[in-house]
């Protein structure tokens, strides 16, 4: 038989699926709270007057500018935090594909040699192989698929703060 090598167990897999998916929420909802920030500035520069002095019209002019400008840098440093996450999911959900490459690969294997089996005790036993095998691909895939699910929502919510925040810009 050949050496399974270092494999995850299964709990080690749910347990960082689920972590991933954890953080790429919760660096959405942080981006979403400078996503609003930003938006806010920009609403706040496109309602004020400025009908007092012209230094004073000026000061509060660079004052938004620069909280804009803030907001802005401060979602862009949390948008390179997202986007290094989602690669590190993507990356799990890669793993994922090899392993189940790996299992659906071995289940051929089983299909091969069930055709070579005489006995019907170690055909028996045979098919319980391969029902473990079917559970191994079927815990693969859902875990793969719920990775990418993640990543995905998370590549979504990321491209609409894009273009809120560059909506919330190009207003000026």
């Amino acid at each position: 038989m050949a050496r399974r090598g270092d494999v995850p167990r299964r709990s080690e897999v749910t347990d960082r699926v689920e972590r991933n998916a954890n953080d790429l929420q919760e660096k959405a909802e942080a981006s979403e709270t400078v996503v609003e920030d930003a938006e806010t500035v920009c609403d706040i520069r496109d309602k004020v007057e400025l009908g007092g002095t012209a230094e004073g019209a000026d000061e509060v002019t660079q004052a938004l500018e620069s909280a804009e400008d803030t907001a802005v840098e401060i979602f862009e440093d949390r948008d390179a935090d997202v986007e290094e996450e989602q690669q590190e999911s993507e990356e799990h959900e890669d793993e994922l594909r090899e392993r189940l490459d790996s299992t659906e690969s071995d289940s051929a294997k089983l299909d091969d040699a069930n055709g070579r089996i005489h006995t019907a005790e170690v055909a028996g036993k045979n098919a319980e192989t391969k029902d473990a095998v079917t559970r191994e691909i079927e815990f693969l895939d859902t875990h793969k698929q719920r990775e990418a699910e993640g990543r995905e929502q998370s590549e979504r919510i990321q491209n609409e703060h894009d273009r809120r925040v560059q909506a919330a810009r190009s207003a000026r």
